[in-house]
């Protein structure tokens, strides 16, 4: 006490406190978030959080592992647009004996074996990769919404194959190739499709990624006073948005939506022709989005893969550490 004032010196368990809450919220490092719950819902809350993490991060990589070598079977395997459906029986090639469901399989095993070593390298801090999946990610954006616009054009104003045939401009996108075989109606989807509410929490569960950019969206901010004003609402508004405009205009474009939307963008090879140079963009791009899941998900399953072996390492050990103690204390 001195001049009428005192001074209150924090103990050292509230120093120790805030420089733990400090150095968990400047991590930017998903393998750490599970520790926050340990300060806000106890020992319970935190084994919850480890285990929900976990098991998001776990359905994380089986849609990236099923997504890719569907993509690639879909784009190395004869592809007839004159079919309604192709089911998995279906030979992939008419010379040789495989089915489209071995070859998915044998896929399946290869994208394991060449992704799944780079699990034990420090891709984290992959910064150029990353960039370069953003780039691929807008540019599939803004192609997917192109395409399906203008096809919902052409649906709405009832073009004929003469019409195509006198605008070879339009041959440039390559979700039109099917009108060419035969005509569709107008998508008029239902409101409301009680069947399909299983998929309704699929697709939640794989939008629930944008959760992963929370990390690095926070830490550089320096005032987070205001952030969830200033940060989260904004963030998730425009993850909204973006999901909302790729989603409707698929359903105002498409009657059938594969279960990977790109897959509607594979053009029909029999009307192609490449000495044309809108028919070889159509080749190209459609090409392109086919294979944009190959790109944008391989780049992303060793850091989803990386950040699920480092939330149970660091459970695991941190179970082990409260264990030591225990014993010490006897």
């Amino acid at each position: 006490m001195s001049g009428g004032t005192t001074r209150i010196v924090p103990s050292d368990f509230e120093i120790t406190e805030k420089y733990e809450l400090v150095r968990v919220f400047s991590s930017c490092n998903i393998s750490f978030q599970g520790q926050m719950s340990l300060f806000y819902f106890g020992k319970v809350g935190n084994v919850l959080m480890y285990i929900n993490i976990c098991a998001y991060l776990y359905g994380d990589l089986t849609i990236y592992s099923s997504a890719v070598p569907k993509s690639l079977r879909n784009v190395i395997c004869s592809f007839n647009n004159s079919r309604d459906s192709l089911s998995d029986s279906d030979l992939c090639w008419g010379s040789s004996s495989l089915t489209r469901l071995d070859v998915y399989r044998i896929l399946v095993v290869c994208f394991g074996a060449c992704v799944c070593p780079f699990l034990f390298f420090n891709v984290i801090r992959s910064r150029w990769l990353q960039l370069l999946t953003v780039c691929l990610r807008w540019i599939g954006f803004i192609l997917m919404l192109s395409f399906s616009i203008e096809r919902a054009i052409i649906l709405h104003k009832n073009f004929t194959i003469a019409t195509f045939h006198h605008n070879v401009s339009m041959y440039w996108n390559p979700s039109i190739y099917s009108l060419l075989i035969k005509s569709e109606p107008v998508p008029k989807p239902p409101a409301f499709q009680p069947q399909n509410i299983p998929s309704l929490f699929g697709v939640c569960v794989y939008v629930f990624m944008c959760h992963h950019s929370i990390p690095g969206i926070v830490t550089p901010v320096r005032d987070k006073s205001k952030i969830l004003c200033r940060i989260f609402i904004p963030v998730f508004i425009t993850v909204l948005s973006f999901n909302l405009l790729l989603s409707t205009t698929a359903i105002i474009a498409f009657n059938h939506i594969e279960d990977i939307y790109t897959l509607n963008f594979l053009p029909n090879n029999e009307f192609i022709d490449i000495s044309q140079i809108p028919y070889t963009l159509a080749l190209i791009i459609g090409y392109f989005l086919c294979l944009f899941p190959v790109f944008a998900l391989t780049s992303s399953f060793p850091i989803v893969g990386t950040s699920l072996l480092g939330n149970i390492f660091l459970y695991v050990t941190s179970s082990l550490h409260s264990e030591v103690i225990k014993l010490k204390t006897f």
